[in-house]
């Protein structure tokens, strides 16, 4: 019989689909102690107990509770990514300063569980979410690029690491309670306004 079946573009066997329900058991026991806890006060054994496995599943999964930490933001990037956008315009950067303040706000919509993740996460950052999450910048602007908006010389992958850096240090400082919900939507759209105007052409009229 063919235990195999298709996820994300990619086939599975068994042997896949149990980790990766594990794996899915073990994020969501953090996420509730996160809530529960208010803070990342929580062990990886309480983790473990919590999900019904063996104390060693959850170091086997994710290394240790940073890596745990940093696996439960990244799961958070595919309903970042789709940016759903209202009647923003056909102006490609208002979609992408839109797009910014959108994706913010999924996280400020929820400071139960996103404000203790990410102050757990301060002094380590998930360089490999942060590194996934930039190219969620890239479409929007190349498409800025080719409107005209963005000087051909220009780094894309520069600025969207640019632009990852100010949208999450931004959140980084919503998550420490320095502004509300509000104030990060403002600040999002601004910083994201002011790193397009800098890549802008300087011969074009803005």
């Amino acid at each position: 019989m063919d235990t195999r079946e298709e996820e994300g573009g990619r086939t599975l066997d068994g042997y896949e689909r149990r980790r990766i329900r594990i794996a899915t058991q073990v994020l969501d026991a953090a996420e509730q102690l996160i809530r529960d806890h208010g803070d990342d006060s929580f062990t990886m054994a309480d983790v473990a107990r919590l999900s019904g496995v063996s104390p060693a599943t959850p170091f086997n999964h994710f290394d240790h509770k940073l890596g745990l930490l940093a696996a439960l933001f990244r799961r958070s990037l595919p309903v970042v990514g789709r940016m759903r956008i209202g009647d923003v315009g056909s102006d490609p950067r208002d979609i992408v300063r839109e797009a910014a303040a959108w994706s913010a706000d999924i996280y400020a919509k929820d400071p139960g569980l996103y404000r203790p993740l990410l102050r757990a996460l301060l002094s380590h950052p998930p360089r490999d979410a942060l590194n996934e999450a930039t190219q969620l910048w890239v479409t929007g602007l190349e498409r800025c690029r080719a409107a005209g908006h963005i000087d051909d010389s220009q780094d894309i992958q520069r600025l969207a690491q640019l632009l990852e850096t100010a949208w999450y240090g931004a959140l980084s400082l919503w998550a420490v309670g320095e502004f509300g919900r509000e104030e990060l939507r403002r600040r999002v759209r601004e910083v994201t306004a002011l790193i397009l105007a800098g890549a802008a052409s300087p011969f074009r009229n803005r």
